[in-house]
């Protein structure tokens, strides 16, 4: 009896730890995320809701690199996955759209859209991230000037580490309830 109940708070304390982020929720919730613009930054902003995620760069009369970024530290190493949409209203070469990563060694930035590309451009992307690290999105607007580009993350989720998904609370009370039903049929077998 001992035994499959050590098995079951395993198993419970197992799920709770590895699983699936589905959006921006749970330790990836947007109000646990940081915005950071460069001063001055005409038009900049950030959108955010539980399904998308949106970053609009500079369009103003200031001649030089702007950024519009969105950090989180992550508190667990996992691989993270999205779906990207960005539009420009200058040309791609003067708007780019990438994320930005931080393990300890310095801001990387990793360009996601194509300065050749069109106006319009949609992509996807999947990678590792490890305890600590900070990661994030940026518009990064080159010359400031011409329009702004707007990019928006969606389809957004985070594979946590040892994997699987976490099971829904209902599903893990009828697991134990299952579990110590059988213990209990075990018991009186044995007794009986």
């Amino acid at each position: 009896m001992k035994q499959l109940i050590a098995a079951v708070a395993f198993f419970l304390v197992s799920s709770a730890q590895a699983g699936t982020i589905t959006g921006f929720t749970g330790e990836y919730d947007v109000s646990n995320w940081t915005t950071t613009f460069t001063s001055p930054c005409n038009g900049c902003a950030t959108i955010a809701s539980a399904t998308e995620l949106t970053l609009v760069g500079a369009d103003g009369a200031e001649a030089f690199d702007q950024f519009t970024d969105r950090t989180i530290t992550v508190l667990t190493n996992a691989i993270i996955t999205f779906s990207w949409e960005y539009e420009t209203f200058d040309a791609p070469f003067w708007d780019l759209f990438g994320i930005i990563y931080n393990d300890g060694s310095g801001v990387l930035f990793t360009q996601l859209s194509n300065d050749a590309g069109t106006i319009v451009q949609t992509g996807s992307l999947s990678f590792a991230v490890d305890t600590g690290d900070i990661f994030g999105f940026r518009v990064w607007s080159v010359d400031s000037l011409f329009g702004a580009a707007e990019a928006t993350i969606f389809d957004f989720s985070v594979e946590t580490a040892g994997g699987g998904t976490v099971p829904e609370p209902g599903s893990l009370a009828l697991l134990g309830v299952a579990l110590l039903g059988a213990a209990a049929a075990r018991r009186r077998r044995i007794v009986g």
